[in-house]
């Protein structure tokens, strides 16, 4: 019978502990997911803006010399 009472407060204990934990968890998750979203967005138009920014560099630099 104890045991069963240990196992018990065992569980309600790691469920108490994982309710706490879980929203943060997700949280964490969450922000990561949104954050890795935004770069595969972004990345290319940053990309594409870094390659022609160095193409415009390179066209200035000839067009001075």
């Amino acid at each position: 019978f104890n045991k069963i009472m240990l196992c018990l407060k065992i569980a309600s204990l790691y469920f108490q502990t994982y309710n706490h934990v879980q929203p943060i968890m997700s949280r964490c998750f969450r922000l990561l997911f949104s954050l890795a979203w935004n770069a595969v967005i972004i990345f290319p138009y940053l990309f594409s803006f870094g390659t022609l920014a160095a193409g415009l560099q390179i066209r200035v630099d000839i067009d001075i010399n």
